[in-house]
């Protein structure tokens, strides 16, 4: 299992997952938006989880962040 690192936004109020490199901190990808939570995140199976917590932004992964990486992440190919 791989792993990530993630970060929710708030975009025109919509929560939207990014997931980005687990060798770049989470506040270098944060950047002046408005971050919701923050963590580790993997896919195995097509079902994405999270879990854990950003040092550099203060902020956990919450239990709703699952669902909306699932939603927003969904590929059909």
């Amino acid at each position: 299992m791989k792993k990530a690192k993630y970060i929710v936004v708030l975009e025109k109020d919509l929560e939207v997952p990014i997931v980005f490199s687990p060798f770049i901190e989470h506040n270098k990808i944060a950047n002046g938006k408005k971050v919701l939570s923050a963590g580790l995140c993997s896919q195995t199976n097509g079902i994405w989880s999270v879990w854990g917590n950003s040092v550099s932004l203060r902020l956990e992964a919450r239990i709703e962040d699952v669902g909306i990486l699932n939603r927003m992440l969904e590929y059909n190919f």
